[in-house]
């Protein structure tokens, strides 16, 4: 989709040409989230909403102080600030979703594209399911 589709699809054909052997994975974060609902995710709309609301628990301190299980390294002070710009909020179906980007801007806030690459680099999308029976010997 957008940009995005046009550089996993280079990215893609380098790897079948031998330039890296990287693991390249595609995520349309418009599609249902790959997880089910707990406390962590709570119940997301799509796979954006599954993205920030894992990292933004990731990132979150215990109870006790404690470091979150996530750290973002070194970010500059512009990612830092696009990942507390879009609002959570919930639909009348309890489906949790992360502000569109058309109603930041409406508010004069920009994309927060610099995040939303720290989103995709820290995500791990679940295994594909296998069909059949594992029989273990």
């Amino acid at each position: 989709i957008g940009v995005g589709w046009a550089l996993t699809s280079t990215l893609k054909a380098w790897k079948s040409e031998g330039i890296h052997n990287a693991e390249i994975v595609s995520v349309v974060v418009s599609e249902k989230p790959d997880r089910e609902p707990d406390a962590v995710a709570q119940r997301p709309l799509n796979k954006r909403a599954e993205m920030w609301l894992t990292t933004r628990s990731l990132l979150t301190p215990g109870p006790d102080g404690s470091p979150g299980g996530l750290r973002l390294g070194s970010l500059d002070d512009r990612t830092l600030a696009q990942l507390s710009a879009p609002r959570l909020e919930t639909n009348s179906a309890g489906f949790a979703y992360v502000e569109p980007k058309k109603h930041m801007k409406s508010r004069g806030v920009r994309s927060p594209d610099r995040a939303e690459a720290a989103l995709l680099a820290t995500y791990e999308p679940l295994p594909p399911k296998r069909k059949g029976r594992i029989i273990s010997i």
